[in-house]
């Protein structure tokens, strides 16, 4: 049996926002907005916002503390935030980090709960979430995932719940205007790791890999038109579709092991994580080759893409250099991502054995 489900509401057009502001009406009349610093004030998410909450009468509180790689204190310190102000809603703004601790903040805000509870099957359903992208990468604003840091571990874990899903998601290629070009180009890289590893996972469906070679055909041209500097507003749109449906697609099959070796890049070498996955992603289409010609012949010609060689070459050529690891530093990351379970969420899986993931490591080249 085939299953697919995506209970979210996505609105993707420019001024996805204010056409569509009667969405929000259903999810009540206090919400909490969950942003980071920057983002949500620069792309100009958050004045759009603003005006469309005072316009239907929504009364509001903005949470700006969530930092890259979000931690599980940040997360309950704003379900707490949530609850003292009475909120019915959450509303994120920003990248992935922003919209994974919106899902959290949502669970945290209904429930009484340690910060690791979240990963205990919280007995309330969480809040609603409301969710605005201004990154084309994740894909968080249509699925049940929030990838949260434990601080006291050194590790990444994921909370996922199928009541963690948005309600409603306003994507709008204006937003990622202010987005700097090497983060454009990290997050599509991010877009595609989801794609293509969600298309050689083994809990693929036909419907998850006819999105996964649509959203591959998005974004591997909007790359291309990235190299040429260019930054057209269809183009963004392009992009931000691609990123939508990878997260469409991992939301069934999950991803590959790219993202768990690229975790410790991001934590310890602070590589944005698009660029981080991207520097294993050669290797592992390599490998899902070596394994599954015909698949991967059927996936790149579906997606329009060049031959194994080539597309390595120019996943390597925008990750740029990988950062020089220790071999101290090789065995205690594999140490941490040991037990992940996207090891083996491929076609040819890799042992979740810490002298094999060490290798992975050392493949990169960086090494000293």
């Amino acid at each position: 049996m085939s299953v697919f489900f995506c209970p979210t509401q996505a609105y993707l057009e420019p001024f996805a926002l204010t056409n569509n502001a009667e969405a929000l009406r259903a999810l009540g009349k206090r919400c909490l907005i969950v942003t980071g610093k920057t983002s949500a004030a620069a792309s100009g998410a958050m004045d759009d916002l603003s005006e469309v909450l005072s316009s239907i009468d929504v009364a509001y509180d903005v949470y700006d503390e969530i930092e890259p790689n979000p931690s599980i204190h940040t997360c309950h310190n704003g379900g707490q935030r949530a609850k003292d102000f009475g909120a019915e809603y959450i509303f994120g703004i920003g990248g992935g980090s922003a919209l994974d601790a919106a899902k959290a903040i949502a669970a945290y805000a209904a429930n009484e709960m340690e910060p690791m509870g979240i990963y205990q099957a919280p007995a309330s359903r969480p809040l609603s979430v409301a969710a605005i992208p201004t990154t084309a990468g994740t894909g968080s604003e249509v699925n049940g995932y929030a990838i949260l840091t434990i601080p006291e571990l050194g590790v990444k874990r994921t909370y996922s719940s199928p009541a963690a899903f948005p309600a409603v998601a306003f994507l709008d290629p204006r937003y990622t205007v202010s987005l700097p070009y090497s983060l454009m180009v990290s997050t599509a890289l991010d877009a595609f790791c989801h794609c293509s590893e969600s298309y050689f996972s083994p809990k693929a469906t036909h419907l998850t890999r006819a999105l996964s070679v649509k959203g591959v055909d998005l974004i591997w041209c909007g790359l291309m038109e990235l190299e040429a500097r260019d930054l057209a507003e269809s183009v963004r749109l392009d992009l931000l579709t691609g990123a939508m449906l990878g997260g469409m697609c991992i939301a069934h099959t999950g991803t590959g092991y790219p993202h768990p070796m690229g975790y410790n890049l991001s934590l310890y070498h602070g590589l944005p994580h698009g660029t981080a996955c991207a520097l294993f992603e050669g290797g592992y289409l390599h490998r899902q080759t070596a394994a599954a010609p015909d698949l991967f012949g059927s996936f790149a010609y579906l997606a329009n893409l060049p031959d194994v060689d080539s597309i390595a070459e120019i996943l390597e050529a925008f990750a740029g250099k990988a950062p020089v690891l220790t071999d101290e530093e090789i065995e205690r990351y594999a140490g941490l991502i040991v037990d992940a379970k996207n090891f083996s969420n491929s076609i040819s899986p890799v042992p979740n054995d810490v002298s094999v993931l060490s290798e992975l490591y050392r493949s990169l080249g960086g090494t000293e």
